[in-house]
C-alpha cells in the first residue's frame, strides 16, 4: 500500500500499527508533514556510514514488509 498527502490523516494513521510510542510518533510526524506539504529534516546515516543532516520533501510511504518513506532528498538531489 502507498500512501500520499491527497489522503486523509484518519487514511494514513490506519496503516500504522506499531506498538511502540516513538515509532508511532516518528509516523505522526510524516503523516502530518505529508498532509500539510512540509520538509522533514533529520540525521541520516547512509549505506557508506556517512552521516548528515537530510531534508526531504516527502512524496508518501509504501507500506510493504519494511515501511519506505518515499521523498526527494534536497542533498542528493533524488527521489529516495
Amino acid at each position: 500500500m502507498f500512501v500520499t498527502g491527497k489522503d486523509s490523516y484518519e487514511d494514513i494513521k490506519e496503516n500504522i500499527s506499531f506498538s511502540d510510542n516513538i515509532t508511532n510518533k516518528i509516523y505522526e510526524i510524516i503523516a502530518q508533514a505529508l498532509l500539510e506539504q512540509k520538509k522533514l529534516q533529520f540525521n541520516y546515516t547512509n549505506n557508506n556510514g556517512y552521516n548528515f543532516n537530510a531534508i526531504v520533501h516527502p512524496y508518501g510511504i509504501q507500506y510493504a514488509e519494511r515501511n519506505y518513506l518515499i521523498a526527494y532528498c534536497e542533498y542528493s538531489k533524488e527521489i529516495l
